[in-house]
């Protein structure tokens, strides 16, 4: 899966860092468990639904968004685009269960 994801982002030209370095320095986190950060968080955490009231307290509360850990290339990359420009990414109600 990891290398999937950074096929993903090295073919949308997003720069990649050490994953043994710490995270306070970075712009953006996708993570695939919870993480001590500030900086915003896309969290592959599909089991637990695609929005940030869905995931358990141990997540940050930074998380931006919610996404399938198989998620296509171009899909990915469009959600951390969205993220890196400040935005927060989630379901649209009626495809949420939300009426």
């Amino acid at each position: 899966m990891r290398a999937h994801i950074v096929d993903a982002c090295e073919d949308a030209g997003i720069a990649l860092a050490d994953p043994e370095a710490a995270v306070d320095d970075a712009d953006m986190v996708l993570a695939d468990r919870p993480v001590a950060t500030a900086a915003p968080v896309i969290a592959l955490a599909a089991e637990h639904g695609s929005s940030r009231e869905t995931l358990p307290e141990s997540w940050p509360p930074n998380v931006r968004a919610v996404v399938p850990a198989d998620i296509d290339a171009a899909t990915l990359a469009a959600v951390i685009a969205v993220v890196a420009a400040g935005l927060i990414v989630m379901p649209r109600p009626d495809i949420a269960g939300e009426e």
